[in-house]
């Protein structure tokens, strides 16, 4: 049961890719699978990974704060300083 003006799945799920310029770098996780897989340079695995850190971070901080916002602090209180 959806609230009145609550947003449908896909516009929350284009939000958390398209939301922010941020979210390229998300690029950097496969590529970061993808060069630990067939034993790149680890110079470059790590910097693939560090890069890939950063927008993944910042989607767990905004999920927790969108999930505070749903279920109350009282639910998500325990989830909130994991961001």
């Amino acid at each position: 049961m959806k609230g009145e003006g609550e947003p449908s799945w896909t516009k929350s799920f284009e939000f958390f890719i398209f939301g922010t310029w941020f979210n390229i770098l998300l690029v950097f996780v496969p590529l970061s699978f993808i060069s630990h897989n067939i034993n790149w340079d680890v110079g470059l695995v790590f910097l693939f990974s560090f890069m890939a850190i950063m927008p993944l971070a910042k989607l767990l901080g905004e999920t927790t704060d969108q999930l505070s916002v749903k279920l109350g602090e009282t639910m998500s209180g325990s989830k909130l300083p994991a961001s």
